[in-house]
């Protein structure tokens, strides 16, 4: 090292209260900064010994931090420490501006990603152990950490040995031999179960049996000798036919012992395999956890690789919600246009019956007028048929309602891009379905049909203005689902590179230990 400089030699004397206020009052760090290195008691003297490596893996700073204290402690004439292996492995950090020979004097960093092959490597003696280090340069001269050495190695051996489980028991199919011993153990429990019952009917009818040779040996004296020698036939056939029902009924009984052995059996080997496929699972998970910890140490924190990873995937999550949100607000609008479409279509429909109904009515009235010389209200069935228009006009006048509702309801939820929805015409529509009062007579008929007629137009025109909308809607909903579906393929593909960057750093360093 340089002689220690005028500066250098009063830094030294510097409190850890010293050296704090100079982080956070000279170099404005953030007061997180300070307090870490106020935990460590880290005076003057020890501030001019930090290494890179004791900057970033063990006082938790960021590289760009780290590079704010180097430059600083530059300033003041402390030059970077020259470690054991300064001299054939490259820096943490770029050099300082006030010493370019040492940046000179390094060799060229070698990314991560090739690790196995650096420069310090080839300097060593075939079969030696890679001189420690903390990390490496990447792509572009950006620091990361160098995986054959940022890793504790009691969590590599566990690494090792959960990898070499988990390949073991991939081996052995757990899945597949879970699913055979399930499929054997039911369809030896349905053998079981098919003979268990054989063996009730068979004792069933056993018993049957037994019953009536007991009631012919009971039979007593009282029948003629034709009588008792039928008799003692059928006895003889009962008995015969409780023997070969007991030797049919112990094949049964011995055949379902069998069957209950199988599936205990069955049974046993399957909770054996679930026990394997459980036991994979588990390995499986502690790996997922174990690397979770490993990847959490400050040194991968600090890589910027990882966080420009970490920070993408993050964006891009947030973006794929967004238009997930969008697509779902959209569905919902699509789904209350089409209501209020199918509500308006049943209104026409009903308000075309009316038409039919009302000119029917008023061809019945003038006929009866003519012949009868009475009004049109007094003719038989007239309150009958206005009371069917009226519960007509009341459908209609519900479809219109509840479509107004949800066409309101999509509006709102919409906001101002969805087409206009005459809001007048569809409160005029409303508003005129009961207006057409039945009045009686010819003329009053005449003014319902025009009343109808106008109704008609009015809810044909809302039915055409909501169409649009749904259109509308319905190209907007598939433009937001493409959307959230890309940018959730994106995202993947940078969780995908950050296991495949974690993948190759512990194959690094497993490989290198």
């Amino acid at each position: 090292m340089a002689p220690a400089t005028t500066l250098e030699a009063g830094i030294t004397a510097w409190t850890p209260d010293e050296v704090a206020a100079w982080l956070t009052d000279t170099l404005y760090l953030p007061d997180e900064v300070a307090a870490t290195f106020r935990v460590n008691a880290v005076c003057g003297s020890d501030l001019a010994s930090l290494t890179d490596a004791d900057l970033l893996a063990h006082l938790d700073l960021t590289p760009l931090q780290a590079r704010k204290v180097r430059t600083g402690l530059t300033k003041l004439g402390v030059q970077a420490p020259v470690t054991p292996e300064a001299g054939n492995n490259a820096t943490l950090l770029p050099a300082a501006p006030a010493a370019p020979a040492a940046a000179a004097a390094a060799p060229p960093t070698v990314p991560a990603a090739a690790v196995g092959t650096t420069a310090r490597d080839a300097a060593q003696p075939a079969g030696a152990a890679p001189a420690p280090t903390t990390g490496a340069a990447g792509p572009g001269g950006s620091w990361e950490p160098d995986p054959r050495t940022c890793f504790p190695p009691a969590d590599l051996q566990r690494y090792r040995q959960l990898q070499q489980t988990v390949a073991e028991l991939l081996a052995m199919q757990t899945a597949s031999k879970v699913a055979t011993a399930q499929k054997y153990s039911g369809g030896v429990q349905q053998q079981l179960l098919a003979a268990q019952g054989a063996v009730s009917t068979t004792q069933a009818a056993l018993t049957k049996e037994e019953k009536l040779v007991g009631k012919y040996e009971g039979g007593g004296g009282t029948c003629l000798c034709l009588c008792k020698g039928r008799a003692t036939r059928k006895q003889a056939d009962a008995e015969a036919q409780v023997t070969r029902l007991q030797q049919q009924l112990q094949q049964q009984q011995q055949q379902a012992a069998s069957l209950e052995a199988q599936l205990r059996e069955a049974q046993s080997q399957l909770a054996a395999w679930q026990g394997k496929d459980a036991e994979l699972a588990a390995a499986r998970r502690e790996v997922e956890l174990l690397v979770e910890r490993m990847f959490a140490a400050p040194a991968w924190r600090a890589s910027p690789r990882m966080n420009e990873l970490g920070d993408t995937m993050r964006a891009l999550d947030g973006q794929a919600a967004e238009a997930g949100g969008q697509a779902s607000r959209f569905a919902r609008g699509v789904q209350l246009l089409q209501g209020a479409s199918r509500g308006l279509q049943e209104a026409l429909q009903a308000l075309s019956r009316t038409q039919m109904m009302g000119a029917i009515n008023m061809g019945r009235g003038a006929g009866f007028q003519r012949r009868t010389g009475q009004r049109a209200r007094q003719m038989p069935g007239r309150q009958f048929g206005n009371l069917a228009e009226m519960a007509v006009f009341r459908r209609a006048n519900d479809g219109v309602a509840k479509a107004a509702r949800d066409a309101a309801e999509a509006g709102a939820l919409l906001g101002t891009g969805m087409p206009r929805i005459d809001s007048s015409i569809l409160a005029s529509a409303r508003m005129g379905l009961f207006q057409n009062i039945l009045l009686g007579g010819v003329v009053s008929d005449v003014i319902q049909m025009a009343a109808v007629r106008r109704s008609i137009e009015q809810v044909r025109a809302l039915a055409g203005q909501v169409q649009a909308s749904l259109g509308w809607a319905q190209q907007s909903l598939g433009a937001h689902q493409q959307r959230a579906a890309a940018l959730q393929a994106q995202a993947a593909g940078k969780k995908a590179e950050v296991e495949a960057m974690r993948r190759q750093a512990l194959a690094a360093a497993v490989g290198g230990t």
